[in-house]
């Protein structure tokens, strides 16, 4: 189970909402002091439980800005929040596309491709872990 560390401050949350699961992506994490992340910040097609890593990656990002950069002005550091999430956060919700519009598909050459990828990706070693990895969050 995810743990993140006790915070050296107090936060309110003011507010809070819900979403389509539908591809969404913000196009700014932050206005002011007011941050948006996970579900709120990018949706992305239920596969596998990548939305709910990619909400648990930017808040261990955020918090870990939050205690390791505090001497940098808020707008910074929610700027440099942005700056690493969005990337990360943009190739998953496209490589989730890409996963769910190929496993859908019935045409002869995507079927066909499809289960060359796979197979490769099955006996691709270290790749696959690293793969994993990534996709687990760790």
């Amino acid at each position: 189970m995810l743990e993140f560390p006790k915070l050296p401050f107090d936060f309110d949350v003011l507010d809070s909402g819900a979403f389509p699961l539908i591809r969404r992506h913000a196009q700014q994490y932050f206005k002011g002091r007011t941050v948006i992340l996970g579900d709120a910040a990018h949706t992305i097609n239920p596969l596998a439980g990548q939305g709910v890593n990619l909400g648990f990656k930017d808040v261990q990002c955020l918090v870990d800005l939050l205690v390791h950069s505090s001497d940098l002005p808020m707008a910074t550091l929610l700027k440099r929040y942005q700056m690493l999430r969005k990337p990360h956060n943009l190739l998953m919700q496209t490589a989730m596309d890409v996963f769910y519009k190929g496993s859908k598909s019935n045409l002869g050459v995507v079927r066909a491709l499809r289960k060359m990828v796979l197979f490769g990706a099955q006996h691709s070693g270290q790749l696959k872990n690293k793969v994993m990895k990534y996709a687990m969050g760790l």
